[in-house]
């Protein structure tokens, strides 16, 4: 089991980054969290998570019901 830096970022469609979710070292493992969308537009971002070698990109939709 190592630490690792991870780092997860959030960007807008145009690849601007809006806000980083998370900069810290963590133990390997399985974490979880949840995104606020406050002050965000509806619209697709893209999230990208980078610890070790891992860089790992998803798309997101925000959507206003």
């Amino acid at each position: 089991v190592g630490n690792y830096a991870v780092i997860i970022e959030l960007f807008d469609v145009v690849g601007q980054k809006v806000r980083t979710l998370v900069d810290a070292v963590q133990q390997e493992g399985e974490y979880s969290f949840e995104v606020s969308g406050n002050g965000l537009g509806d619209g697709v971002y893209y999230c990208r998570m980078i610890t070790g070698e891992l860089n790992q990109v998803i798309r997101l939709i925000k959507m206003n019901w």
